[in-house]
């Protein structure tokens, strides 16, 4: 019987809604729905082990369970952007890569690729820091980018923007200057050539104190 020769009436439509309505509060149909959907969702997480020349990461997930994801890249092609972070080297023969466990937490947050791809994909798509307390490394000033490593005792930076270009490469070798005028602390210290035009040697500075007792000695007449 096609549909269009369906007389619909009112007993139809109440019954077709009640059966719609047995279908959606099955249990099980609740449950696939619920699961579907938390699935769907940002998920977050922590790194276990990073493989930088796969650009994958192991990532145990806030409900406990573990997946390998993708890392999204920022650029592609023949621009690319590597990281890998400090910890213990491991290698992985399955996968004939090497991997790091890293020392530090790394907290980052995963989302998964749409069922029906076929399959699962999980794509690390970016780090956040869940700690509120003020980061201890201080920000630019406005208008500015900077990119740090932070080590135990020092900071070691790439600032550009607004005020102009700034390397630093610890805190007692500064590289600074705006465009493409740099300046070099050190550069203002005294080097050979600068010594010896400007200051006297040693063996000039004891000849002319000679000279000067000869003539102290001379004006007294010792």
């Amino acid at each position: 019987m096609k549909s269009g020769n369906l007389t619909v009436s009112d007993a139809r439509l109440k019954k077709a809604f009640k059966n719609l309505q047995q279908i959606t509060n099955d249990g099980s149909t609740s449950k696939k729905i619920k699961e579907a959907t938390e699935d769907a969702k940002l998920t977050t997480g922590t790194i276990n082990k990073y493989y930088m020349d796969l650009n994958k990461a192991e990532v145990k997930l806030s409900t406990g369970k573990t997946v390998t994801c993708r890392v999204l890249q920022l650029f592609c092609n023949e621009l690319i952007l590597k990281y890998t972070p400090e910890g213990d080297y491991g290698y992985d023969e399955t996968n004939g890569a090497g991997y790091i466990i890293p020392r530090t937490r790394i907290e980052c947050a995963v989302l998964p690729t749409r069922a029906d791809t076929g399959h699962t994909d999980y794509f690390l798509i970016g780090y956040f820091n869940s700690n509120d307390v003020p980061d201890p490394v201080p920000a630019p000033s406005m208008g500015n980018v900077k990119l740090s490593y932070v080590s135990a005792v020092d900071e070691y930076l790439v600032q550009f923007g607004a005020d102009g270009f700034n390397v630093i490469t610890n805190q007692l070798n500064q590289y600074t200057g705006v465009n493409s005028e740099y300046k070099q602390p050190v550069d203002d210290l005294a080097t050979n050539e600068t010594l010896e035009k400007e200051y006297y040697t040693r063996a000039e500075v004891d000849e002319l104190l000679e000279n000067l007792k000869n003539e102290l000695k001379g004006e007294t007449g010792q």
